[in-house]
């Protein structure tokens, strides 16, 4: 499974320039290939004592596939050629097994390295025995570890297409339980199992949340930004991107100054989740709609989430006390007048400092506007009633 297998051939060719070989340096290389098996099993062995996870895997899940790795090494020496798009992919194949074994790649690294050596050891010990000139020595010992050099790339680019596969799977995995968990589909005891296979306590209280990346903020970055980084290697909570939104659990409530808006739910047991979420969800979406970044919940949002969820109330609003205003300048500053006089508890002087107004003006237009809507602010549901139609104005023009 070779990502681009004529870059890698390309690659190789340019990496491996066999030295001319004669009489005495194909003898000292049968020699050597002829003793693959055995060099295999030795190698195993020295790699179980020197590197600690081959030491965890039994030397019967190693020796196979070891020996099929290095019989393609061995056949490159013997033969003085490249490697060719077979060899790369079985050399491929290698890294991905080791990936799958849970090896990491520096180990396969350190494991290739101690071959070279291995190598390089055997090498030299069989020509001086067999009375090899160094020069020639030399030569087939550069020949081999740009081979090997290069068997090791193509071990890694197998390699990093299981520790690819790995976190897919370990991340739909991740989605798959958060999802059941937030949408209250799983059993409570489904919800301990797994929630103790992330090492995350199952009889504590977590808050739901929910968020939008954007271009500005991604996905990483909003992960980052939610404190969901683990605390002494033990995990704060899951998240999981459901529906182009970052979705999940954590067991402290996020930074208020966030650089989006995130709902944020009530704190709960994990089996009790999914209200939570409900709320959160209505406390993003409120949010959007007003053009708000931050952590928000719902208690804070106030009126807001049902402006937001009742729009037939809404456009009602709107029709009766702005449609006949018209549109407009001279309605903008109108309306922009009301709301703030709303907002400061219906004080003239205060609205007038704040809009930087004469009070002679913001009575004015306060006036106009009760006479032009035949209403009147003094009345408690007309304020709540204009209230609910400029937050709809709002929602609107978003």
């Amino acid at each position: 499974m070779i990502v681009d297998r004529s870059k890698l051939i390309g690659m190789i060719g340019s990496m491996i320039q066999p030295a001319a070989r004669g009489p005495g340096a194909r003898d000292l290389l049968m020699t050597l290939v002829a003793g693959g098996a055995a060099f295999a099993e030795r190698f195993v062995e020295r790699m179980r004592v020197e590197i600690p996870t081959y030491a965890n895997l039994p030397a019967d899940a190693l020796v196979p596939t070891t020996l099929a790795a290095l019989t393609v090494v061995f056949d490159t020496i013997r033969d003085g050629r490249d490697f060719d798009a077979a060899d790369l992919a079985a050399l491929a194949e290698h890294g991905e097994v080791r990936g799958r074994q849970g090896v990491s790649l520096d180990e396969v690294f350190a494991g290739w390295h101690l071959a070279s050596r291995m190598l390089l050891d055997d090498l030299i010990a069989i020509g001086r025995k067999d009375g090899v000139s160094d020069g020639v020595l030399l030569d087939l010992s550069h020949d081999l570890l740009r081979i090997a050099d290069t068997a090791m790339l193509a071990s890694a680019r197998g390699h990093h297409v299981a520790e690819f596969e790995i976190a897919r799977v370990q991340q739909n995995h991740r989605a798959d339980l958060v999802r059941g968990i937030l949408f209250g589909t799983s059993s409570p005891a489904s919800i301990r199992m797994q929630m103790e296979g992330y090492g995350l306590a199952y009889d504590r209280d977590y808050h739901a949340f929910r968020s939008r990346p954007t271009e500005a903020v991604d996905l990483r970055d909003l992960e980052r930004a939610l404190d969901l980084t683990p605390i002494h290697g033990r995990p704060r909570g899951l998240a999981a991107l459901v529906d182009g939104d970052l979705v999940g659990f954590v067991d402290h409530a996020p930074p208020t100054d966030l650089p989006v808006p995130v709902g944020l739910g009530p704190a709960v047991r994990p089996d009790r989740l999914e209200s939570s979420f409900r709320l959160a969800t209505r406390a993003m979406t409120t949010a959007i709609a007003f053009g708000s970044k931050g952590t928000h919940d719902l208690p804070g949002l106030g009126l807001l989430p049902a402006v937001v969820a009742d729009i037939e109330i809404g456009a009602e609003m709107v029709a009766r006390y702005l449609a006949p205003l018209g549109a407009g300048d001279a309605v903008d500053a109108l309306l922009g007048t009301v709301e703030v006089y709303l907002a400061t508890d219906m004080r003239v002087d205060r609205t007038a400092e704040q809009l930087h107004l004469h009070p002679n003006t913001v009575r004015y237009r306060i006036t106009r506007f009760e006479r032009l809507t035949e209403t009147s602010l003094r009345d408690a549901r007309s304020i709540l009633e204009v209230w609910w139609a400029l937050q709809y104005r709002k929602v609107l023009e978003r």
